[in-house]
C-alpha cells in the first residue's frame, strides 16, 4: 500500500511539473502586445506637433486640440505625415534648427 501512494504522489507531481511547464512555454511564446492609446500615445505627438498652428484662429484650416477632432481627420494625418507632407519644414535639411518641426519614424 506505501508504493502505490508514492506511484500516486509521483504521478501527481508529474503531471503538475508538465502542466506548470505547458503553461509557462505557451504564454512565452506569445508576443506582447503593447496597446496603443490616444492620450498616452497620440495626443503628446499632435498637441507638440500639430496644435502649435492647428488651433482656432491660426494659419491652419482646421483645428487638432481634442480626440473628436484629430479622429476626424485620422486618415488625413496619416497620409500627410507618412509622405512628409506634414509637418512643413521648408528650411534646408542639412542643419539642425531651433524650433524645426521633425517627426522622427519612431
Amino acid at each position: 500500500m506505501p508504493r502505490e501512494i508514492d506511484r500516486k504522489r509521483f504521478w501527481v507531481v508529474a503531471a503538475t511539473l508538465w502542466l506548470a511547464t505547458l503553461s509557462v512555454c505557451a504564454s512565452a511564446a506569445q508576443p506582447a502586445v503593447t496597446r496603443v492609446t490616444y492620450s498616452h500615445d497620440i495626443a503628446p505627438i499632435i498637441l507638440a506637433q500639430c496644435a502649435p498652428c492647428h488651433h482656432p484662429d491660426s494659419v491652419a484650416p482646421f483645428p487638432l486640440l481634442t480626440y473628436p477632432e484629430v479622429q476626424q481627420k485620422a486618415q488625413m494625418i496619416a497620409a500627410v505625415t507618412s509622405s512628409g507632407y506634414m509637418p512643413p519644414w521648408h528650411a534646408a535639411s542639412h542643419s539642425l534648427y531651433r524650433g524645426a518641426r521633425y517627426l522622427t519614424t519612431e
